[in-house]
């Protein structure tokens, strides 16, 4: 750990051991037989796996296709898939054609969604016969008897390209009610079939995210207030799904609050490690969205997964393991540090280790990157010593977004070989950050922060 001590009398620093400690906590055992999940929805539900098998196919997720090493787009099913596999069944896997038949192609058995796929396409599926749609018939079948004999739960996740399809109208400021009336039908018809299939099926539905907040919307409708229209339609189109899930008792995911975060400029989060607004043409997993600037890249798609999976724990009382930071960090390789790796690079440093001194100021990198000091430079210790105040005051100002990765504990000592840590009361918070009130005897004499690196979860 890193020590930084000052005294009533003078201040101080110290360099003292410090230890980088990563903590992994391993997923609970589960005893229960894993719940048997089927999925309907469109390319945000869809394997972001690309098709293989036949040449000259169109290929509906060549938006994901891998082109630089490790760089792996998924979406949330995929990512339940592969971290959820003891708690969660969604059945075999194929990855090459013909897979599970037209209209699906690879990926889990279990996973109905279809790229580009409607509400009202899907209404038009599991309302088809042979004399209405009947090339939806053998999706149907499959869907049906799945339903039937392998579902404990279902996820609904329709309306999205509803939105996309008519989003330009919108944005010049068409009416959105009869898109909202007729999604509103097509997916209370499809929910009622889903249900109906099965007695005490678990089902959620999941509402609709905000496409303004994607580059590919925002580069082709670049007037915001415009965008807002769309917003406030889309605020409309899940009202009317909430209004279909409580009239059937159901629970709605909500992730269109966290493409409302992205369009107000929030930062999205894994752990200590920030998301990056955009796109990459490689998919560079920190970004938000994949190479097209409208499917979320894998991350984001996580993000959604543990909403997705929480609805479904809390609603119908299955007990699936909450996506941990720390395993969604390890699914897509991301180092927790990379934060303070990215600010090493910046700096050029020579000495990259958290406990290395290049400036030989007496701070540690460490220190110097969670209080935003300059590691190539002599800095002044960032712990301050108010000796005008009565009582006599300490204070010091940490990065808010790096103390994500960096925990810094205020401790103080009276005669420096034993040391307690300040008690929360003496800890206060104000515009120049956080203030450490001094008693008025001997007993605080010295005070220091320690610096550790915190676990991820």
């Amino acid at each position: 750990m890193f020590g930084l001590e000052c005294s009533k009398c003078r201040s101080a620093i110290r360099l003292v051991v410090l230890f980088l400690t990563l903590q992994v906590t391993a997923l609970p055992a589960s005893a229960a037989a894993p719940t048997r999940l089927i999925v309907l929805g469109d390319s945000l539900s869809a394997e972001y796996d690309s098709i293989s098998g036949f040449s000259g196919i169109d290929d509906p997720t060549e938006y994901a296709a891998i082109t630089a090493g490790g760089w792996e787009s998924m979406s949330w099913v995929e990512v339940v898939g592969r971290l959820r596999s003891e708690s969660l069944d969604l059945g075999g896997f194929k990855s090459e054609l013909p897979g599970w038949g037209l209209f699906r192609f690879s990926g889990y058995e279990y996973n109905f969604a279809i790229p580009g796929f409607t509400a009202e396409q899907f209404k038009q599926v599991v309302s088809s016969s042979i004399f209405s749609h009947p090339e939806f018939l053998s999706h149907k079948q499959q869907l049906s008897d799945a339903l039937q004999n392998n579902a404990d739960a279902a996820v609904v996740w329709l309306g999205g390209n509803e939105f996309r399809g008519n989003y330009g109208t919108l944005y010049e400021g068409a009416s959105p009610a009869g898109l909202i009336n007729n999604l509103s039908n097509d997916l209370a018809q499809v929910v009622d079939w889903v249900r109906g299939r099965k007695v005490g099926l678990k089902l959620v539905i999941v509402n609709l995210p905000d496409l303004g907040a994607t580059p590919d919307k925002q580069a082709a409708h670049p007037d915001p207030l415009k965008r807002a229209n769309v917003t406030a339609a889309t605020v409309l189109a899940n009202q009317a799904i909430a209004s279909i899930a409580a009239a059937r008792g159901l629970p709605v995911a909500d992730v269109f609050s966290d493409t409302k975060r992205l369009i107000d400029g929030e930062t999205l989060w894994l752990g200590p490690v920030n998301l990056l607004p955009g796109s990459h043409p490689d998919n560079h997993h920190r970004h938000h969205f994949t190479r097209d600037g409208l499917h979320p890249n894998t991350c984001l798609q996580a993000i959604m997964a543990r909403r997705i999976l929480e609805t479904l724990n809390q609603a119908h009382g299955t007990d699936i393991p909450t996506l941990t930071d720390v395993e969604l960090l390890g699914l897509v390789g991301i180092n927790p540090l990379q934060p303070y790796l990215d600010w090493t690079t910046t700096n050029q440093l020579a000495a990259t280790g958290i406990g290395d001194d290049g400036d030989a100021d007496g701070l540690v990198n460490l220190a110097e990157f969670v209080f935003l000091l300059d590691p190539n430079a002599v800095s002044a210790p960032p712990l301050k010593l108010d000796a005008s105040a009565t009582p006599l005051k300490a204070s010091f100002s940490p990065d808010a977004g790096r103390l994500r990765l960096v925990e810094v504990k205020p401790e103080w000592s009276s005669e420096l070989s034993e040391w307690a840590a300040v008690p929360m009361e003496n800890i206060n918070v104000d515009a120049n950050g956080l203030i450490v009130t001094l008693p008025p005897d001997e007993f605080a004499g010295f005070i220091r922060l320690q610096l550790s690196v915190r676990p991820v979860q």
